[in-house]
């Protein structure tokens, strides 16, 4: 997309990356033009770049607005995993249920527990439905509940399930 294109290029460009060097007055020039873009309408952008080499602020818009961290957190979340979890770890996120089916009709609890997936879709949810399906349920004469249990220790206290 083209937005994310220009602001990998405002990355870029804020952290000298793989740009020559430009001089303060051309990057806030660019930066100002694409300022202008009607996708900033919608969003907020907050920019306070600083040159630690020779200790100025090239650029601020915005500087003393208070933002969630937004793409950084991103970043950090996303090495986190990788150091943490490993670049091969796969999420997994199950449906169980207790009770017997009867009759296309399930007796008993259905429980969704959760995996954490980032990637996680609606197609992935359908995919869920088919499987519940293929398994012969078409009721559920019970409750449903989302296991979060894996979740964190805010939730440790809790009953750590959620009931649709």
């Amino acid at each position: 997309m083209l937005y994310k294109y220009q602001i990998l290029i405002v990355f870029l460009f804020l952290t000298g990356i793989g740009i020559p060097q430009i001089s303060k007055d051309q990057l806030k020039n660019e930066l100002d033009d694409l300022l202008k873009n009607p996708f900033f309408n919608s969003t907020t952008i907050a920019i306070d770049a600083f040159d630690l080499t020779n200790g100025e602020y090239l650029y601020r818009f915005n500087e003393k607005k208070l933002l969630n961290p937004a793409s950084n957190m991103k970043l950090l979340t996303s090495a986190a995993g990788l150091i943490f979890l490993g670049p091969r770890y796969n999420f997994i996120t199950s449906i169980q249920y207790t009770g017997e089916i009867i009759n296309k009709t399930l007796e008993g609890d259905l429980y969704v527990i959760g995996g954490f997936d980032p990637d996680f879709t609606t197609a992935d949810l359908n995919k869920f439905i088919k499987d519940i399906k293929k398994a012969g349920i078409n009721e559920i004469r019970g409750n449903i509940y989302g296991d979060v249990s894996r979740k964190d220790s805010i939730l440790a206290n809790s009953h750590n399930l959620f009931h649709w």
